[in-house]
């Protein structure tokens, strides 16, 4: 269901939104999954999802939920990747600080996740930016949220447009 609905927004939104030659920003795309359920809930690589073992890669060094994303996407990807990068023992210290601030701050399934499942995801993320300097952008998390913004937004602004209109 995850994939059927990414293949929809790159048809119905995406797409059509880059072609109108308008940028198009996603809180998550397909690294997100490569690192959340690759990863973190292992289901590349036979269950050892870890980038010491490859992830599942195949020769061209893409691992399989990689291949199948661009599949779903229709070859679709990213001009820019903006990694928020936090160690993970921080990021859970955030969350727990959010939950006692405010009772409406229960963590989701993911955030739910165990330490490990938090460093194995920080592991692929940091592997996908390795493997992909040309898009990845990696920015220090403990920046201060407008910092952030800024770094964001001059990046974006800075994109060149491209043949379908898009940046």
């Amino acid at each position: 269901l995850f994939s059927a609905a990414r293949a929809q927004l790159v048809e119905e939104k995406i797409r059509p939104a880059l072609a109108a030659g308008r940028p198009v920003l996603c809180d998550r795309f397909y690294d997100s999954t490569t690192a959340y359920q690759g990863a973190g809930r292992a289901l590349a690589a036979g269950g050892d999802a870890s980038p010491a073992a490859g992830g599942g890669d195949d020769e061209s060094g893409e691992s399989w939920l990689g291949r199948f994303h661009r599949r779903v996407t229709g070859g679709l990807v990213p001009a820019r990747t903006f990694l928020l990068r936090l160690d993970p023992e921080e990021a859970l210290r955030r969350r727990e600080d959010a939950q006692q601030q405010s009772s409406t701050a229960a963590p989701d399934r993911m955030e739910a996740g165990p330490a490990r499942f938090h460093q194995r995801v920080a592991e692929a993320y940091d592997a996908l930016a390795a493997r992909h300097p040309e898009r990845f952008r990696v920015l220090d998390a403990t920046e201060p949220p407008e910092a952030l913004h800024e770094a964001i937004w001059e990046e974006v602004a800075s994109l060149p447009r491209t043949a379908d209109g898009g940046r």
